[in-house]
């Protein structure tokens, strides 16, 4: 804060100075600086804290296109639910103290996604020593899915699947085995679906 009087000259000299006042020059705080981490249907941001430019801030503003879902900043972070999985949003924050609003931050667009959901309708058809599963692909909530995995109880054969199927070699007729499956994106693992059971075999000899 800086004191300032003033007075007056004329030329029989200087006149009485007058009552002093104080004040603190000020500004518009500075940029933020924005980061965002997606989530499912949300996404978490958090921010460096500006220089408030001599006026401390009151509160921060965070803005969402297209706009979709609400937060209420606390401190420098702040998460905004209510998304669409899938769908691209772009986030800006600036900051505001008794002089107003300083200079948004640099724009970040991500995509809020979660795991895929359980594939549905696993079948399996037995073979000879083998068996071929097929499935319907589940949702992939924002995410593309990378890849398939199977599971197989007891552990035995071999499954490489290919879009939505996938034969199991190398099993032993007679065995009862059970399948899952489970569809990953660049999220994570899905959960699996529901289980099925058969036993391959082959024509007598």
């Amino acid at each position: 804060g800086y004191t300032f009087t003033v007075f007056a000259t004329n030329t029989n000299g200087d006149g009485p100075a007058s009552d002093s006042v104080t004040a603190t020059p000020a500004a518009v705080p500075d940029q933020p600086m924005l980061s965002a981490t997606p989530g499912n249907q949300q996404v978490e941001l958090s921010w460096t804290a500006p220089a408030d430019n001599g006026s401390p801030i009151t509160g921060y503003t965070v803005t969402v296109s297209p706009p979709h879902g609400n937060c209420t900043p606390v401190a420098t972070s702040c998460t905004v639910d209510g998304l669409n999985n899938g769908t691209g949003y772009t986030f800006t924050v600036f900051a505001t103290n008794t002089n107003g609003d300083g200079p948004a931050s640099d724009s970040v667009t991500v995509t809020p996604a979660a795991v895929p959901d359980k594939p549905t309708g696993l079948s399996a058809t037995p073979g000879n020593q083998q068996v071929e599963l097929s499935w319907t692909a589940p949702a992939d909530n924002g995410s593309l899915i990378t890849g398939y995995t199977v599971t197989v109880s007891p552990p035995d054969g071999t499954c490489t699947p290919v879009a939505t199927s996938c034969t199991v070699d190398e099993l032993n007729n007679g065995t009862g085995y059970t399948f899952t499956v489970f569809a990953t994106n660049t999220v994570g693992d899905g959960p699996a679906s529901d289980s099925v059971t058969v036993t391959p075999a082959a024509v007598p000899d």
